[in-house]
């Protein structure tokens, strides 16, 4: 989810997609069927590098998250990557526009609409925009989401007011440069060649023809053009922040991002306080309903206009299907290793709050990463893992995982739960503990069978992904 590499990965071992190169499918792979819409991320290659030995992603959810942390990853050419291996993948492409972010907001929202054009085209399923870490810029995450919705409201003809100087399009802005084009010059010169255009038009819509045809044509002609193709926007959302001024300020920039018509979903940070988790979904859900209720209200107030102006003139363009009664809702899962741990103890994350339960031990990791798990099974949140699933035995892990969270079907708070989290963890990522283990770790495992061996070995050989501490893990 976040505007960076998957740190959560660093114990699993971590790879890149090297350009030209196509995730492969390992022969090995758990099977197929699975009644969990997981995702989980891969990381892009830098534009302009060399292609490399790899581990490719596997494809076994089909729904992979591309993440962004630096200006020169190809985010595209990861995506052409993965829909070439997978064609009906679905691939949401992570754009950080702290990453992105080059020459002016004017200049970072042109290659904003360019990058969403280019994505539409290539297929993504969507685009998560995040803001970055650090603040003070002019286009953030809001920013972006409302220049695109006056771009869009400019394309259906509602004005477009904030396109960053894109005149010509719509009508308005065409009857705008004429009316400055008249009253520009000194004296009674330019009048006469507008009174002149005045009597021509005049003449030459007495000449045209009349009948249906012309009355379609003319309607063709008066329509405005077709809204901007863009793949689906997601934003990110974090419920777990401590003080109370912050978390207003997060809530309302929700609500704004809502408000502007354009969100498909929202992707939760990780963390561990499930009371505030489930007041912060509570409130997404009070938020969409408004919204809901408002873009209804004015779908209706259009299509009466439509229904007036069907005897005077051409329609207004469609306003669309309503929007969905929920909204899609992903909730970030780090797989705990010692590795892992040991970063979050020694440098903590800003914007990633996790309870001393978790950072205190592997074993109260795993049984708080199972009770957010389950959380979002009962909540209807669709997990992310914030890691590049290299190898089967991954897969293997994160499914039992998730199987017995979803399985379990109760809040944490729940006894049915609490005798679950006394029961023995599932084997969380066998072959990073057997990699941290062996570098004086101090995690105690049994030893492992010979593909976990393999996969620590893969995992020895990775080099851990960095992040700035003092780069929130999603900012919106």
């Amino acid at each position: 989810m976040r505007g960076r590499g998957g740190a959560a990965g660093k114990g699993a071992g971590t790879a890149r997609l090297a350009p030209g190169a196509a995730p492969q499918q390992h022969a090995t792979e758990p099977p197929a069927a699975t009644p969990l819409p997981w995702r989980s991320e891969a990381y892009p290659p830098q534009r302009g590098a060399r292609p490399g030995p790899r581990h490719p992603p596997l494809l076994r959810p089909g729904r992979i998250n591309v993440v962004n942390k630096a200006r020169g990853d190809d985010l595209l050419g990861a995506l052409r990557a993965l829909r070439a291996a997978s064609p009906g993948a679905s691939v949401c492409l992570h754009y950080s526009l702290k990453a992105n972010y080059h020459g002016g907001a004017a200049a970072a929202a042109g290659a904003l609409v360019a990058f969403l054009e280019a994505a539409a085209e290539g297929g993504a399923g969507g685009v998560l925009l995040v803001s970055g870490g650090g603040g003070g810029r002019a286009f953030d995450t809001l920013a972006a989401l409302r220049h695109l919705a006056a771009l869009r409201g400019g394309g259906s003809g509602g004005g477009g007011g904030g396109n960053n100087g894109s005149s010509g399009s719509g009508s308005g802005s065409s009857s705008s440069s004429r009316g400055g084009g008249s009253s520009g010059g000194s004296g009674a010169v330019p009048a006469r060649p507008a009174k002149r255009a005045r009597v021509g038009a005049t003449a030459a819509a007495a000449a045209a023809p009349v009948g249906p045809a012309a009355a379609a044509a003319a309607a063709a002609v008066a329509a405005p053009p077709p809204p901007p193709r863009w793949p689906p926007l997601f934003v990110a959302f974090n419920p777990y922040l401590p003080g109370t001024e912050e978390r207003a300020r997060e809530e309302q920039r929700l609500r704004e991002k809502l408000e502007t018509g354009l969100v498909a979903g929202v992707y939760l940070q990780m963390g561990t306080d499930l009371a505030r988790l489930e007041a912060g979904l509570q409130l997404l859900r009070q938020l969409w309903s408004q919204i809901r209720q408002q873009q209804q209200q004015q779908q209706q107030q259009q299509q009466q206009q439509q229904r007036q102006q069907q005897q005077s003139g051409p329609s207004l363009p469609d306003c669309g299907p309503h929007p969905p009664d929920r909204l899609p809702v992903f909730g970030s899962v780090f797989l705990p290793t010692p590795r892992l741990l040991a970063s979050l103890r020694f440098r903590p994350w800003a914007g990633l709050h996790l309870g001393a339960d978790y950072l205190g031990s592997l074993a109260g990791a795993e049984a708080a990463t199972r009770r957010l798990a389950r959380a979002y099974a009962a909540q209807g949140v669709v997990p992310l893992i914030e890691a590049e699933l290299v190898l089967p035995e991954q897969v293997a892990w994160v499914e039992t995982l998730l199987t017995q969270a979803y399985g379990a079907g109760a809040l944490a708070s729940a006894p049915a739960a609490a005798a679950a989290d006394a029961a023995p963890a599932p084997d969380i990522a066998p072959a990073a503990r057997d990699a941290d283990a062996g570098a004086g770790a101090g995690a105690g495992a049994a030893p492992a069978a010979a593909p976990a061996a393999a996969a620590a070995a893969a995992a020895a050989q990775q080099k851990p992904r960095r992040r700035k501490s003092n780069q929130p893990a999603a900012t919106g």
